[in-house]
């Protein structure tokens, strides 16, 4: 967590990076800002507050609203939820974690909702882990094509070649060759797996549908539970996946001739279950408030601001 501090302090993501943290809080937070960076408890699991966001969603002290995320493209955040992309032709929005994650063993919990007036689905949106976070501008669902780490894209619309709705796995590794996307073909080439699931709500959807990342012992399983179901069901697994530390969390859409409303309800981060609890501890025992150094660093970089 030490290292997830020094890049919050030091600025966000990109080009950008050296403005530093005044670009994102206002002076009045400092306290508020780190203290949210505290585990919180869910019951018997680790919340990590810097990788989550959850209703209410907004808070004034963090510039766009949602603190320890960025958005870009069409995508807005409201109190209850992050908006990927609005029902509409040719949109993209994207939301980035701008703290990278440090564990090696992790969980994410996404809880979303897919709907409009229209009964066919669209583009989908895309759920990525990654060496530089989603855009919403790159050609794979608003991802860079040379990305490096794991996506999983939710396509809503049927198709002819691949059939419903289904959530398509995708990797590239560091060192591994550019890959060739078969985005007309559905990525039935290039896919590491795929389940058919049911992934739209209707007109009035309310209840969310949710997909479970488990990333532990270098094996990521994914799972998926429909709105309403009360239990997972199996989705698939990538086996021998070495993700490095310091990759990003992010999730983006766009648009085309058909458009839905792509809605982020929130997205929970915790350490994964059955790892020894001594290494849980030793990630989580760096406190921003006692080391004078690092703090006298934040000061600074917002009173330049």
């Amino acid at each position: 967590l030490k290292l997830q501090f020094l890049y919050l302090i030091g600025g966000g993501v990109g080009p950008r990076a050296g403005e530093g943290l005044r670009m994102w809080v206002r002076p009045a937070a400092l306290l508020l800002l780190a203290a949210c960076a505290a585990p919180q408890q869910d019951g018997d699991r680790t919340v990590l507050p810097e990788h989550t966001f959850a209703a209410p969603l907004l808070k004034e002290y963090w510039r766009g609203g949602v603190p320890y995320w960025r958005l870009f493209g069409h995508a807005v955040a409201t109190k209850d939820e992050v908006r990927l992309t609005p029902a509409h032709p040719n949109r993209h929005g994207a939301v980035q974690n701008v703290v990278p994650m440090m564990m090696d063993h992790w969980e994410a919990l996404c809880k979303f909702r897919i709907h409009s007036g229209s009964t066919s689905g669209a583009h989908g949106f895309a759920l990525w882990f990654t060496k530089a976070p989603a855009d919403g501008q790159g050609a794979l669902w608003g991802q860079a094509a040379d990305f490096e780490g794991i996506g999983l894209i939710f396509q809503t619309a049927a198709s002819p070649k691949r059939g419903g709705p289904q959530i398509t796995a995708v990797k590239r590794l560091a060192g591994e060759p550019l890959v060739e996307w078969d985005i007309a073909d559905d990525l039935q080439k290039t896919q590491t797996f795929n389940c058919k699931q049911y992934l739209r709500g209707g007109k009035a959807v309310r209840k969310p549908h949710s997909v479970l990342l488990r990333y532990r012992w270098n094996k990521l399983e994914v799972l998926y539970r429909k709105a309403g179901d009360y239990r997972n069901t199996y989705c698939g697994v990538i086996k021998d996946l070495a993700l490095p530390p310091g990759y990003f969390f992010s999730l983006s859409a766009v648009t085309g001739e058909k458009w839905d409303n792509h809605d982020i309800v929130s997205f929970d981060v915790t350490a994964a279950p059955n790892v020894d609890p001594k290494q849980k501890r030793d990630l989580h025992k760096f406190d921003p408030a006692k080391d004078k150094m690092l703090q006298e660093r934040h000061d600074g970089a917002v009173e330049d601001g």
